[in-house]
């Protein structure tokens, strides 16, 4: 596990969003991990340990609830923020 200093990690399943957001925290100096899908949110999130994930509660492949479940159970997650995102 590596910890960045500020770090964020977007998960969203449509990549141009997530780079565009990515594009924007950069300018505000974060190390900015993406993930398309929820299986990638875990391994970036448990390499990363990122002080931020803003996640689409739209990932494939894992239920909403679940994904944010996963994340907390993972050893060292628990005191990361989370801020969830949906399409209206």
């Amino acid at each position: 596990m590596t910890s960045f200093a500020k770090s964020m990690l977007v998960a969203d399943p449509d990549q141009r969003r997530a780079l565009r957001a990515a594009i924007i925290l950069k300018r505000f100096e974060y190390n900015v991990f993406v993930a398309s899908g929820s299986a990638e949110l875990l391994r970036i999130a448990d390499y990363a340990m990122p002080n931020l994930i803003l996640l689409d509660l739209r990932m494939p492949f894992v239920e909403n609830r679940t994904c944010l479940e996963m994340i907390r159970s993972e050893r060292g997650l628990d005191p990361v923020k989370v801020i969830t995102t949906a399409d209206a």
